[in-house]
């Protein structure tokens, strides 16, 4: 038989060469003397074979880019037959094997499946090519191939992160879109004649692009388990400057990296891909998930880079390596802009830059798996095939079963491997670079996987000699005996040599090692450009992953470590070739490799430039900012959950891994939680023996675990917290620990939390709603929409493989009222639960109080949420009611006026609250993240507590449009620990003048518990009055009535002052010192501010003997306040209107102050835009600070008390005005003013108004009204 297929092989060629100008198929018989009818008719790459007897169909398979024979096959065919022909072959029939004679010898050409697509302006298309135009956007084309393959740009549109990283390995947040120009050369004769760009990121909603460069990235619709030959053609966007081009294929595989470009040159860039499904674990808490790729992609990235047009071919199945590995190996995203140095990088990806260009690889790894993995082994391993390569390389994961556990598991890619004809490789691991790794004195690094790299080294050289049983015989005896054991049977089955069951087909390359001694060598080239007298460890984090203002990892490299580590591999792979008569295995590894060696590119790895290494330590200024378009969160990680037997054995930790944080974790992080005695005391601690890994975003869940000491558990009364810190490997038996050497907190402090009752349960659930996102929320579960802007709340809904996960309602408003003429508020509100489960549908002044939800902001800001009371058609969001928190805008967190936290778009936020009435505190907590406590004025005061009680939960919004999600919303009573006792004493600050008392004549002290309500006593003897009661030796005055009832917050002592009683100065028709009223109390005594009562406020002011005082102003819109005096104030002689008042300066909008006889006039009729007119008396203070009186220059000084008295004259209806210095030392105005209200008989109220913005503000204080006839100067 070999004898003839020579002899047909020749044959074959002799005719493949007479036809091989034949194009179109012939179905005539070249020889009658048969007679019989013969003929080939194609479908497709469907061969029907018409035949009057048997027949044998010859395949001949060519290269499609020179001509030559590739591949000769042959198959039995007869009449009807029907066989499948690759693109690009011819099909012969002869009689048969033996005689050779030509049944058909014109051969029949199946024709090739080729795509074309010619990038630039649509005016300049080649023919036979598909245009490509910088709109061509693969998400919105409508145009396809002929045979209906959809093709286009990606990224280029403001849904471009909506497509998954898992696509073509470029990472877009939202708001990235990468803008494209096109280009073409002076003549424009061929589709490499014009060309398209990235030219960067555009501006999406505020959020601005950052400098550097952006991929333009291309894919066309394509068949899953295919494969296809690709060329692309790349060249400078500016035609007379160099390009410095990259290129990426299928899930960013490098071809080439930052390779030049001569000014006005075109690079052909050629490979070979595969479309394979991938199994993918889901990030940021979405489920693991099959990727069945159906997508052939190019990305080309770099200095004035540019695509001129994209040649795919269909072709038959080519030599593939399938690589198995984890975060080391794996593919990764990138980030945008491109910069190599901020991405994690796969050793294993960065092998398809150095491959033979007829090579495709099929990346299977993932972070965090290890050679025990089933779940990416499964996905594609049908699809291995005779010539394959089977690339396995883990270790860094085995934490729990370390070198033997990773023993055990490597065989089943071998056997598979050799079951199909395949080759299997196995990677020695590269390592870490941790700072007890180094040795500064010998610039040397000390291997923490090695023992990876020699349990494979041993399997493979068992495999080699003794075949596969013995190597699992090696298998068995390390498992029993232990690996030394192992390792001792292995060599004698080693020496031994090579037996006739020796394996060809495997191979061992060693990482480890050659990427120690590398870094040793990166480290030296790094000391000399920096001029260092000593070697650094930090000098090699330029080729591990790290990002601008955060850390380094300690274990992944980034895209020049992983073009490093690949480069290792192959120079590897060379030495077994160069070394192949070293030794027996040798020579068999050397065999078994060599397809990827023999032709592989000329390529040379990436090399930190010095300007990088000049800029100071990885990562510095020469690294891009990092876009954010959510926000970060304080902590890399967040506890969820923790989860106890019934036996108070630990089961499991939940630990979600965020996407972006403040803290950039760059290193895993270990569980550790601490159990303590109902004492106190500490009782031991669980350390986590799985790794949280930095690599994975979403959720993890911890299951292995050991404790500090035997029999660890949770037992009745004890409690509990867990946090993650930083870890490293130390290897051993020690395997996950605490890194000591660079201690860092990657959670929050976790503690659990338990409801004593519910007041709402509401996880939106409601009986016969669809949740299509249009159904009304009000009507539901209590649940009410008010206000006069334009609002709306919706129920939805998110669901998994067709099952609700999630159901939710979604609140809006536009801030504005309906006819957009001015702006409007929003409420949603929830009255507490009836329902059975809810055992409190009132709040009252005191307990403590859990309130926690879920939150995703969808956009705007200033929403409050809280909790309100007094609900009807008059105060739709209640009468009296407190904030918990604000959600502002970019879905910051505020509380007490503070930011606190943020939850970020799209993305759902756990947001806890604790409202303790009694020790008068609020505590807010942002998934897990460390809780911030602060005092609530409402309960910590020791007068009455406000709002008396509460039945609503309450959403609200003025004048600002939001829209949020809210869902799991729990409000509920929590177990208050036993209030102590507090002691409230009283004395008098001279028995002479008076005495105080509690509650009767002669008790001073008082124990009560903590919040009970004291009544406090103050007697004034005669000649003598009450000043005020002043609090724990303050001299601020706390109340000023005779008898005031105290909230027993704390222990405190109360002191009653009095003073002489001395006889007003004149007969006054109004005076107000302030002295008995208190911010509480100004509303209720006629001082108001429609829109901003917070602003009013009494303060107190020691050190000018003012005593207390009233100051009008805030760091919002302006906004006025007045006093109205309940009568007008006459008097035939006319009056005097004395003050004190000081101006604080406002930068954009005047202060102001005003008396009036009623008939003021305000800037369109609003009192927050300021006087025009009306009034008796006018004080304003200009922007620039500039004061006048009825329009008249003073010199009046900023920010300083004066008095003021004017003498109004109701006749003349003139003012005389004095302004002077507290003291009388300076005068800052005297002379006679106009009235503006020519009518006026006399004085009926106040006005004042705060200007804009900056804190502008108006105090006042002693105001006197008192007939002229009276006045003495």
């Amino acid at each position: 038989m070999k004898n003839n297929l020579k002899k047909l092989l020749c044959a074959a060629l002799s005719t493949a060469m007479i036809a091989g100008s034949i194009v179109l198929p012939m179905t005539a018989s070249a020889d009658d003397t048969t007679g019989g009818n013969y003929a080939v008719t194609l479908d497709g790459n469907t061969a029907t074979i018409h035949s009057s007897s048997n027949a044998y169909a010859i395949i001949a398979s060519y290269d499609s880019d020179n001509g030559t024979l590739q591949k000769l096959d042959y198959q039995q065919v007869s009449d009807g037959s029907k066989i499948n022909v690759p693109s690009g072959a011819r099909i012969m029939l002869w009689d048969s094997l033996q005689n050779m004679r030509p049944l058909l010898i014109e051969p029949v050409n199946v024709p090739r499946k080729m795509w074309k697509f010619d990038f630039g302006d649509s005016d300049n298309v080649a023919t036979g090519y598909y245009s490509v135009t910088k709109d061509t956007a693969y998400s919105t084309n409508t145009t396809k191939t002929s045979d209906g393959k959809k093709f286009g740009l990606l990224g280029t549109d403001e849904k471009a992160y909506e497509v998954g990283t898992h696509i073509d390995g470029i990472d877009t947040q939202e708001g990235q879109v990468v803008v494209v120009n096109s280009g073409k050369k002076n003549t424009v004769t061929s589709a490499t004649d014009d060309f398209l760009g990235a030219v960067g990121g555009a501006p999406i909603k505020g959020e601005p692009a950052i400098e550097g460069d952006y991929p333009i990235r291309f894919s066309m619709d394509a068949e899953n388990d295919h494969y296809y030959k690709v060329k692309v053609y790349v060249t400078g966007l500016n035609q007379t400057k160099d390009a410095v081009a990259t290129v990426f294929s299928e899930r960013r595989h490098p071809i080439i990296t930052e390779e030049k470009i001569a000014a006005g040159e075109t690079k052909e860039v050629k490979f070979t891909a595969t479309l394979q499904n991938v199994y993918i674990k889901g990030r940021d808490g979405a489920k693991d998930f099959k990727y069945a790729d159906d997508m052939l992609n190019v990305v080309a990235v770099g200095d004035n880079v540019a695509i001129s047009a994209i040649e795919v071919e269909e072709v038959e199945a080519c030599p593939t390596v399938w690589m198995y590995t984890d975060s080391t190996g794996c593919d990764y995203a990138a980030l945008q802009p491109f910069f190599p140095l901020q991405n994690y990088g796969g050793t294993g990806t960065f092998l398809s830059k150095y491959l033979p260009t007829g090579v495709a690889i099929s990346n299977q790894g993932d972070g965090g798996i290890n050679a025990t993995d089933s779940a990416h082994w499964n996905m594609a391993n049908a699809n291995i095939g005779k010539g394959d390569f089977v690339y396995v390389q883990y270790g860094h994961n085995h934490k729990d079963d370390g070198p033997l556990g990773y023993l055990k598991a490597i065989p089943k890619y071998y056997e598979k491997a050799h079951s199909v004809g395949a080759t299997t490789i196995y990677v020695g691991p590269i390592d870490r670079h941790n700072t007890d790794q180094f040795d500064a004195e010998t610039n040397t690094w000390k291997s923490t996987l090695n023992g990876f790299s020699k349990a494979a080294q041993y399997y493979t050289e068992v495999l080699i000699t003794g075949g596969k049983t013995e190597a699992d015989n090696f298998v068995a005896k390390a498992t029993s005996d232990g690996l030394d054991a192992g390792y001792a049977y292995a060599d004698t089955v080693i020496t031994k040599g090579i037996t006739a069951n020796g394996a060809k087909d495997v191979v061992f390359i060693d990482l480890n090692q050659p990427w120690l001694d590398w870094m040793k060598a990166a480290g030296a080239k790094v000391k000399e450009i920096r001029g260092s007298e000593v070697y650094e460890k930090n000098a090699v984090d330029y080729y591990f992953r790290g990002v601008r203002g955060g850390g380094i990892d300690g274990t992944h490299p980034n895209d020049a470590g992983a073009d490093n580590g690949a480069y290792l591999f192959m120079q590897e792979a060379l030495k077994l070739q160069n070394n192949k008569a070293q030794s027996v295995i040798t020579e068999v590894e050397a065999n078994a490799i060599k397809p990827l060696v023999t032709g592989m590119r000329n390529a040379t790895p990436y090399e930190v430039s010095e300007n990088v290494v000049k800029a100071g330590a990885a990562p510095n200024k020469a690294y891009p900012d990092v876009y954010v378009s959510l926000l970060p969160t304080k902590y890399p990680t967040t506890i969820k959950n923790v989860v106890f037997a019934e036996d108070g054995t630990i089961q499991s930790v939940d630990v979600l891994k965020h996407s972006v944080s403040e803290k950039d974790m760059s290193a895993y992080g270990i569980v550790v939680i601490t159990i303590k005695n109902s004492d106190g005391t500490e009782k031991g601690k669980i350390y986590a023996n799985a790794q949280v890994d930095n690599t994975v975003n979403g959720t993890q869940t911890i299951k292995e675990f050991r404790t500090s000491t035997d029999g660890l558990v949770l037992a009745e009364g004890d409690t509990y917290t867990a946090v993650v810190y930083r870890a490293k490997d130390a290897g051993g038996d020690e395997g996950l620990i605490i890194d000591t050497d660079n201690p860092d907190t990657y959670s929050s402090v976790y503690e659990p939390i338990t409801m004593k009752s519910s007041i709402i349960s509401e996880d939106f659930n409601y009986e016969g709603k669809t949740y299509s996102g249009d159904e009304d929320l009000a009507g539901n579960g209590n649940w009410a929409i008010a206000g006069s802007a334009v609002n709306t709340g919706k129920l939805g809904a998110e669901s998994a493989d067709d099952v609700i996960s999630r159901r939710y309602a979604e609140v809006a408003s536009t801030g504005k009222k309906a006819d957009n003429s001015s702006d409007g508020s929003f409420y949603a509100l929830k009255k507490f639960d009836l329902a059975e489960d809810s055992s409190e549908t009132v709040i009252g002044t005191s307990g403590k109080y859990l309130i926690e939800m879920d939150l995703s902001y969808v956009s705007g800001g200033n929403l409050n949420v809280g909790l309100t009371d007094g609900v009807d058609d008059r105060n739709p969001g209640g009468k009296q009611s407190i904030t918990l928190f604000n959600i502002a805008s970019n879905g910051s967190i505020k509380a007490d006026n503070k930011e606190v936290g943020s939850i970020n778009k799209g993305k759902w936020s756990t947001v806890r609250y604790i409202l303790d009435m009694d020790n008068g505190t609020g505590t807010i907590q942002i998934d897990g993240f460390d809780s911030v406590t602060y005092e609530l004025s409402n309960y910590s005061t020791f007068g009455a507590v406000s709002p008396t009680q509460l039945t609503y939960f309450l959403l609200a919004g003025s004048k600002a449009a939001v829209d949020v999600k809210i869902s799991d919303l729990k409000i509920g009573k929590l177990e208050q620990e036993d209030l102590p006792k507090k002691t409230i004493t009283v004395d008098s600050s001279d028995s002479a003048m008076g005495s105080a008392y509690i509650g009767e004549a002669g008790v001073t002290e008082k124990t009560v518990d903590m919040n009970d309500m004291v009544t406090l006593t103050a007697t004034a003897n005669e000649g003598y009055e009450l000043l005020a009661w002043r609090k724990d030796g303050s001299n601020e005055n706390f109340a000023f009535t005779s008898e005031i009832t105290v909230r027993a917050h704390d222990t405190a002592k109360f002191t009653a002052v009095f003073t002489v009683s001395e006889p007003d100065k004149y007969n006054y028709l109004y005076h107000e010192t302030f002295k008995t009223l208190t911010t509480s109390t100004l509303a209720a005594n006629g001082w108001v501010s429609a829109n901003q009562q917070s602003a009013m406020t009494v303060e107190y002011d020691e050190n000018s003997s003012l005593g207390n005082y009233l100051r009008f102003g805030a760091n919002t819109n302006s906004r006025g306040g007045e006093k109205s005096f309940g009568e007008t104030y006459t008097s035939d002689n006319g009056l005097v209107y004395a003050m004190n008042i000081k101006f604080t300066k406002a930068n954009i909008d005047p202060n102001e102050f005003a008396v009036h006889s009623g008939n003021m006039t305000y800037n369109d009729g609003n009192k927050n835009y300021g006087c025009t007119g009306g009034y008796v008396l006018y004080l304003k203070q200009t922007k620039d600070g500039a004061i006048t009186a009825n329009g008249q220059t003073t010199t009046i000084p900023n920010n300083e008390w004066v008095s003021v008295v004017a003498v109004c004259d109701f006749t003349t209806h003139k003012v005389n005005v004095v302004a002077k210095s507290l003291d009388s030392s300076k005068t800052y105005f005297d002379g006679e003013v106009d009235m503006a209200d020519t009518s006026a008989t006399g004085l009926s109220g106040l006005y004042c108004k705060y200007g804009k913005s900056s804190g502008g503000s108006v105090s006042m204080d002693n105001i006197e009204i008192f007939s002229a006839d009276q006045y003495t100067e």
